[in-house]
């Protein structure tokens, strides 16, 4: 089960997403265009994201989740739950 902080402002998930998804784009070598097309989500889209000023939509996040075979708590809340996976 997920359980998220809810005492953990907003702007501090969206950096800490921002960060997770690089990290783990960057190790799974993909680049952000062929994320974007493994996806669906748009190349804008994944770098809003990546610059950390998006609220994407949980939609985008999963089907990014999915593409790098994470579960979506690894962008969201704990890296290091990508070692469970």
């Amino acid at each position: 089960m997920l359980y998220i902080n809810v005492k953990m402002p907003i702007r501090k998930v969206y950096r800490k997403c921002a960060a997770n998804l690089r990290r783990i784009r960057d190790e799974r070598q993909f680049s952000i265009e062929a994320l974007a097309v493994l996806s669906g989500v748009e190349e804008s889209e994944i770098r809003s994201i990546e610059s950390g000023v998006s609220d994407s939509y949980i939609e985008s996040l999963i089907k990014l989740a999915e593409t790098l075979n994470v579960d979506v708590c690894c962008l969201l809340i704990d890296p290091d739950c990508c070692s469970r996976w």
